[in-house]
């Protein structure tokens, strides 16, 4: 298999399974050899793009992958030149949302013993419920049956929205495997942005304390469990810690592939990565852990210890 093009009208699916070729064939930490992502700028701007990058050989082995994001008809000569091509051997990968199966780009796919055309059209309410189980099982938890039905009715049909807040859900959860409740997902996919506990998450890893305590004041009044904040202001610090251990500086289209995150979210992970070192990291895991610890023992007072534990945090972020 030399080309996939990814049509149809769902974006999130399509990435979705883009990132699932390039880790089948790169692993998780692709390098820049190995790994060339494309845009329909960059073909405009040299034709001959696709088929060079095609042929090109990976400085340390290994096969390569050409992903090409955004496509139009338009590529349909390029794609059947490198399929003509012995030499390019390649995994050219391409999301051509947008298209349907008469154009001429998925046309050539679906013709060729090379190649392979994927429709993405928007989940049905029963893939909607496979991706919430396989989620949830591979993270150890269950759901009772009002949580489902309530899971599912807070969900929309995009792949990667859906398995964006599902992670969320699940880092809300941390280490707490009885089974997910009604009220947690109240608290973590609740419909307005201020009441979410990703954008209370966001402003404290980037230093913002004024922010951070109005949106923390908003998710506790609207029943965010405090420990639940702290389980996932920690597993935030572990996804930045996980990030760190990547080879060379913070690349959103790395962190994307990673964690599944939308574009902008994997924009805003990257710079916390900068901002985050290791000495704070190591800090904001003992200030996490002496919260938990401190709400544990005066549960009466865990709101105040939350609040005093995301100054804390949103102060390592702000130092210099």
């Amino acid at each position: 298999m030399r080309l996939v093009v990814l049509y149809g009208q769902e974006s999130g699916l399509a990435r979705e399974l883009a990132q699932g070729l390039i880790r089948a064939v790169c692993g998780t930490a692709a390098d820049d050899f190995q790994l060339v992502s494309l845009t329909p700028e960059d073909l405009k701007a040299d034709p001959a793009r696709l088929l060079d990058e095609a042929q090109a050989i990976p400085m340390f082995g290994g096969r390569r992958v050409v992903h090409v994001r955004d496509a139009g008809d338009g590529l349909a000569g390029a794609a059947a030149g490198l399929l003509e091509t012995p030499g390019a051997e390649a995994l050219t990968i391409v999301e051509a949302i947008g298209l349907n199966k008469t154009s001429k780009l998925v046309k050539l796919a679906s013709g060729s013993g090379s190649a392979a055309a994927i429709a993405c059209y928007p989940d049905s309410a029963r893939d909607l419920a496979d991706v919430v189980r396989e989620m949830l099982s591979a993270a150890g938890l269950g759901a009772s049956a009002e949580a489902q039905a309530l899971l599912l009715s807070s969900l929309g049909d995009n792949r990667a929205d859906t398995r964006s807040r599902l992670e969320t859900l699940i880092l809300y959860k941390g280490e707490d495997r009885t089974p997910v409740s009604a009220e947690d997902i109240r608290a973590v996919l609740a419909d307005a942005p201020e009441t979410r506990i990703g954008d209370l998450a966001d402003a404290v890893l980037a230093g913002r304390i004024e922010r951070a305590l109005v949106l923390l004041d908003r998710c506790l009044e609207n029943a965010i469990a405090p420990g639940g904040i702290l389980r996932f202001l920690g597993g935030q610090v572990r996804q930045v810690r996980k990030a760190r251990a990547l080879k060379g500086p913070p690349d959103k289209m790395a962190l994307m592939r990673m964690f599944r995150l939308p574009l902008d979210r994997a924009a805003a992970m990257a710079e916390t990565v900068r901002t985050w070192d290791e000495t704070r990291l190591s800090q904001a895991e003992r200030v996490l852990f002496a919260a938990e610890r401190a709400s544990r023992i005066q549960a009466a007072n865990d709101a105040a210890i939350v609040g005093q534990a995301v100054i804390a945090l949103a102060r390592l972020a702000g130092r210099r």
